[in-house]
C-alpha cells in the first residue's frame, strides 16, 4: 500500500495531471447536471403528451358511446327507458355478483371491435363503459388489456357495479377529460385514470374511462433511462479522455523545463534549451534560455580572470 501511495503522490505532483483531473471532475459535473436537467424534461414532455392523449381518448370514447346508444334509439333497436334501465338482474353462480339488464347485450353486440382499437398503445391498461349506477355493461370485446404488449381479454369488473370514492368521483364527474390517480389492487400498478361523461338524448347516462398504467406526475418518475445513463457515461469518458490529450500536448514540456531550469540553478549551463510548446511555454522556454546564456557569459568572464 505504501508503495502503491508513493506511486500516486508522484503522478499526481504532476501539474498536468492536477489540471486534467480538476477539469475532468467539472466537466463530469456538469454533464450530471445537464443529464438530470434534460430527463426532467423529457419526463415533462411524455407525461404532458400521455396526459393529453388520455384526455382525448377518453372525449372520444364518451362520444362513441353517445353515438351507438342514440342510434340504438334512432333505429328502433332499444328504447331510452331500455338504454336507462336500472333493474339489475343477478346472474347465476356468479362470484363476485354479476348481472344483466334490458342493455348489456347491445352493448356487448355493439362495442365487441370498438373498444378493442384502444389496445394498440400497450399503455393503456382498460377502456371501460359505466352507468350511474357504476355499472359496467360489456364484458367481452376488448375490456381490458391482459398484458403490457396489448393482448385483449375479458373486462373482469364487466356485469359488475362497482363502488368506491373513485367510482363515485367519476360518476359525479360532468366535465371532459377528468383524471385521477390510484394503484390497482390486482396487480399493484400505478394507473392514471381519465373518464368522460356520456349523454344520451341529452340525459346523463354515465361515463367513459381510460386507464394507463405507470403514468406518474412529472419529476417523481424513475428519472433518467437507461440509455439516457449510458450516454452520460459514454459523455464523461470521452470527454474525460479528451481533456487529458489536450492537456498533455500543450503542457507536456513543462517537465522538461522544470529539469533544464533546475540544471541552470544549479549551475550546469552547457546545453541551450530546446523545449517547444504553446506560445506561453515557448516564450517561458525562451526566457531560460536567455538566463543560461548570461549565466554562461558571466562565469566565463569570472573564470578569466
Amino acid at each position: 500500500m505504501a508503495k502503491i501511495a508513493n506511486i500516486l503522490n508522484k503522478i499526481f505532483k504532476r501539474t498536468d495531471i492536477k489540471i486534467s483531473v480538476l477539469i475532468s471532475c467539472a466537466l463530469v459535473v456538469i454533464i450530471l447536471l445537464c443529464v438530470r436537467f434534460l430527463s426532467g424534461i423529457n419526463n415533462q414532455a411524455l407525461y404532458d403528451a400521455t396526459y393529453e392523449r388520455g384526455r382525448m381518448l377518453s372525449i372520444l370514447g364518451a362520444g362513441s358511446v353517445e353515438n351507438v346508444l342514440e342510434s340504438a334509439i334512432d333505429n328502433g333497436f332499444l328504447t331510452q327507458e331500455e338504454i336507462f334501465d336500472s333493474q339489475y338482474v343477478p346472474i347465476a353462480d356468479t362470484e363476485p355478483q354479476m348481472f344483466h339488464t334490458r342493455f348489456d347485450a347491445y352493448m356487448d353486440a355493439a362495442f365487441s371491435q370498438f373498444q378493442g382499437t384502444f389496445f394498440k398503445d400497450d399503455s393503456i391498461v382498460y377502456a371501460r363503459s359505466m352507468d350511474l349506477n357504476g355499472y359496467v355493461p360489456i364484458e367481452g370485446g376488448g375490456g381490458v388489456s391482459g398484458n403490457k404488449s396489448g393482448t385483449i381479454t375479458k373486462d373482469p369488473l364487466g356485469k359488475q357495479i362497482l363502488a368506491g370514492k373513485r367510482i363515485n368521483r367519476i360518476v359525479a364527474n360532468t366535465v371532459d377529460g377528468f383524471s385521477q390517480e390510484y394503484t390497482s389492487e390486482d396487480s399493484n400498478e400505478h394507473i392514471m385514470e381519465f373518464s368522460a361523461p356520456v349523454y344520451v338524448k341529452g340525459e346523463r347516462w354515465g361515463s367513459f374511462s381510460v386507464g394507463f398504467r405507470n403514468l406518474s406526475k412529472a419529476g417523481s418518475g424513475s428519472g433518467a433511462s437507461v440509455t439516457t445513463i449510458i450516454l452520460a457515461l459514454a459523455s464523461i469518458l470521452l470527454a474525460c479522455a479528451v481533456v487529458f490529450v489536450v492537456v498533455f500536448y500543450f503542457l507536456k514540456p513543462i517537465p522538461g523545463l522544470a529539469k533544464v531550469a533546475g540544471q541552470v540553478a544549479d549551475g550546469h549551463v552547457d546545453n541551450s534549451v530546446e523545449i517547444g510548446g504553446s506560445s506561453d511555454i515557448a516564450a517561458l522556454a525562451d526566457a531560460i534560455e536567455r538566463l543560461r546564456v548570461s549565466m554562461k557569459l558571466s562565469m566565463d568572464r569570472m573564470a578569466k580572470k
